[in-house]
């Protein structure tokens, strides 16, 4: 298994969360067609947790862990219902979240810096519209601003006080925090900059876990594929929102290394390590990567399904805007989760994406995570409503990684509904 990373590497989960029937789908078995997902059941695991935490202790492990899961499920809810509130309710966790940063607290690294980030939103639309008078006859073209979150923005439009005039007025309540969580997330990236690196290869880009020097293990190391896969969102979410070229390059580097470590197996699936590069084959004294640990054997091991949901979901954010991902390979990791994964006899989830089902059912609910390949391959829904009805894991003691999981089960449920 992985070494434990540092604590200052939650980083990218964090800023993630705080920035972002089934007709479609062939039955897997007819029980699978039993189960519903509700946002009731979501709002009861919402109240639970807020129940049982004390926002007064939280911290950056809390939050990676916990928080950012349940900021991400709010999201996934007002997506499926429009319901702003539960907007609000995002907004009310996400200024605590930004309240226990370590700038905003004065806590300080190794080094002595208070910096912006935790220790331990669509593209851009240029919408328009006509509207008719009452005679049916276009009246009045509409076009949007091209500036970011004018999906949150309500236009009224009243006659004005002579004949062929008009009032408009407008409204955004949730303008002001979402510029306060992308610039709360452009500073937190910030401090990434040092550790970026082009290459391996051409085209290729990474960030290291720390840079050389700092104290952790693997210092001046390459950052696993999970670790990569969450830079990824949050750097292709910035880009929707600023517009900002940068992110966007980065974010392309980044899939292209991805893309470039996934292996084709023989039923058609790809198959793809937890690390690459030097954390995959190790390095030497000579290779001087490294001041803490000079050499390291390296380590392989297939990539787990709960990693592996970072990556997925990167990959369909990448696809979704034309970077680097095609249909087919789409098709293919689709096919890992169908073909590898899924274990239909014991209704459960193998651990690793190579199909070893040493520890099988130990991550069934991270595969919810994977429902958006969904569009790929309709049966992947089926398949988690199947693990769902079989082990109902909506009657248990709701946790965040559970809250957002089921809320985008019930996002992708009601999207197939329509």
């Amino acid at each position: 298994m992985p070494k434990p990373l540092s604590h200052a590497h939650i980083l990218m989960p964090t800023i993630h969360a705080v920035v972002v029937a089934a007709l479609a789908c062939t039955p897997v078995v007819s029980a699978a067609q039993e189960f519903c997902f509700t946002r009731e059941r979501f709002d009861e695991m919402a109240e639970h947790i807020d129940r049982h935490r004390d926002l007064a202790k939280i911290d950056g492990g809390s939050i990676a862990w916990g928080e950012a899961y349940v900021l991400r499920g709010l999201l996934e809810m007002h997506q499926a219902t429009q319901d702003r509130e539960y907007l609000r309710r995002f907004v009310s966790l996400a200024d605590v979240v930004l309240a226990v940063r370590d700038d905003a607290l004065g806590r300080k690294d190794f080094a002595g810096r208070s910096l912006p980030l935790w220790g331990i939103a669509d593209q851009y639309t240029v919408a328009t519209a006509t509207l008719q008078d009452e005679q049916k006859r276009d009246a009045l073209a509409i076009r949007s601003i091209r500036y970011a979150y004018n999906n949150q923005t309500r236009v009224t439009i009243e006659p004005g006080t002579k004949p062929g005039t008009w009032r408009l007025s407008h409204s955004n309540e949730f303008g002001d925090a979402a510029g306060r969580y992308v610039s709360a997330a452009e500073e937190s990236l910030a401090t990434w900059e040092s550790s970026w690196r082009e290459g391996p290869n051409e085209g290729e880009g990474y960030y290291l876990l720390t840079p050389k020097g700092e104290p952790f293990w693997c210092d001046g190391i390459g950052a696993p594929l999970n670790y990569l896969g969450g830079a990824g969102q949050v750097l292709l979410y910035l880009h929707d929102v600023t517009g900002k070229q940068a992110y966007r390059d980065k974010a392309q580097r980044i899939a292209r290394l991805f893309k470039n470590e996934l292996e084709l197996g023989d039923n058609g699936a790809y198959v793809w390590q937890y690390w690459w590069g030097a954390g995959e084959d190790g390095w030497t004294k000579a290779d001087g990567l490294s001041d803490n640990t000079p050499a390291y054997a390296g380590g392989k091991y297939d990539e787990d399904l709960s990693h592996a949901a970072w990556e997925v979901e990167f990959a369909v954010q990448a696809h979704r805007r034309g970077i680097v991902f095609d249909e087919e390979d789409m098709k293919r990791l689709a096919a890992t989760f169908t073909k590898n994964l899924w274990v239909p006899e014991s209704n459960e989830l193998a651990d690793r994406v190579s199909g070893d089902r040493k520890y099988k059912g130990h991550h069934n609910i991270a595969g919810g995570r994977w429902v958006d390949l969904c569009e790929f391959d309709p049966q992947i829904f089926d398949i988690m409503r199947q693990i769902f009805t079989v082990h109902r894991y909506d009657k248990g003691a709701a946790f965040g990684h559970l809250a957002a999981v089921y809320a985008r089960l019930y996002r992708r449920q009601e999207q197939l509904a329509k």
